[in-house]
């Protein structure tokens, strides 16, 4: 147990044995055989890994209670992204699931809605089909025609699992299944309206199943537009016909819908709102720019504490000790009481 958790932690990070060996100030060869269990540190050598992790002692020999089947994984990812990198994805994503769905299981079964995925999931055969698929996966999670103030919020609330790891190289996204229930994983330090598009892109894998014919990231971008910024909706705000759109009018279009300018002008090219020579002239002038990457106006992230509030509850439910919800924290008891329960009147449990 402890050698597998070590070197879990020594691989999210992506240090080498040698390298912890020297920032621990112990030898290659003892790092090897902890992480290999043929050798235990002592007393003093574990407080100095603990400090030198920012772990409890207890992190190395906990075991999640859950036991979870992560399937049907697909990244979005570049071939910038190295295969360490990959690795320590790998490691974030199951310890992240393993907490969330072991502190799931002290809840009484009917405390979560989980949406019947069967119900919101399509087969299709051509892209024409998408738009009218968007409309009825709206429909069935309850989103209306306009534009949806906070997606990560709404699927959380349907069931979905959201989570995110900090920002690597070559790195978008990833989604599969855990115990049936849909997850998807972000990469962290994106702009907002790249954040919205990126999840509503994954969750498109998650809902489009596609002959072997279509690109499944075309698919996947195709839906995100659609799901992001409505037909009927970019019909009344621009006009069946433009000759062309302003640059006033796009940042005001993309408060609204919270995703980028070029999202906006592929969508109005797509309902042939706007030529495909007129398209092509807008993206040209956001080269010029320099705007492809970083655009004039930034949309603010969007944040969940889901798992920090389901501690809490679990807490003040009775249903974990304080000691175990501030594990869940990685922080101190007596700092979880101060910053998460101060000034409740509850039973104390131990």
């Amino acid at each position: 147990m402890f050698g597998e958790k070590l070197t879990i932690l020594r691989k999210q990070r992506g240090y080498s044995l040698r390298y912890l060996a020297e920032k621990l100030n112990l030898s290659h060869t003892a790092i090897n055989k902890f992480e290999k269990n043929i050798l235990k540190p002592d007393s003093k050598t574990l407080i100095q890994i603990c400090q030198f992790f920012d772990v409890k002692p207890a992190y190395f020999y906990y075991k999640p209670l859950a036991n979870i089947e992560i399937k049907d994984i697909k990244y979005r990812k570049k071939s910038a992204l190295s295969k360490k990198n990959l690795e320590i994805i790998e490691y974030k994503t199951r310890e992240k699931i393993e907490k969330f769905f072991e502190l799931k299981s002290f809840f009484p079964e009917n405390r979560f809605f989980n949406i019947d995925i069967s119900d919101i999931t399509y087969e299709i055969n051509n892209l024409d089909e998408i738009e009218n698929l968007s409309i009825e996966i709206r429909k069935k999670l309850n989103l209306g025609e306009e534009s949806i103030p906070n997606l990560l919020e709404v699927l959380e609330e349907n069931g979905f699992f959201i989570l995110f790891i900090e920002n690597f190289k070559g790195f978008d996204g990833k989604q599969g299944f855990a115990n049936d229930i849909p997850f998807i994983v972000l990469s962290e330090n994106k702009s907002g309206d790249r954040q919205r598009f990126n999840l509503a892109h994954e969750l498109g894998h998650i809902l489009i199943k596609n002959n072997e014919n279509l690109d499944s990231e075309k698919v996947a971008n195709m839906f995100a537009g659609c799901l992001l910024i409505p037909a009927n909706s970019l019909l009344k705000e621009l006009g069946e016909k433009r000759q062309s759109i302003s640059l006033h009018e796009l940042g005001e279009l993309k408060k609204k819908y919270r995703v980028s300018m070029q999202s906006i002008i592929m969508r109005a090219f797509q309902l042939k709102i706007i030529s495909e020579r007129k398209k092509e002239e807008l993206f040209k002038c956001f080269s010029m720019n320099k705007w492809r990457q970083n655009e004039p106006i930034q949309i603010e992230i969007e944040h969940t504490d889901k798992f920090k509030r389901l501690v809490c509850e679990a807490v003040v439910e009775g249903y974990i000790s304080e000691s175990k919800g501030a594990e869940y924290l990685n922080i101190t008891t007596s700092d979880f009481i101060k910053e998460y329960l101060k000034g409740l009147n509850y039973e104390v449990h131990n």
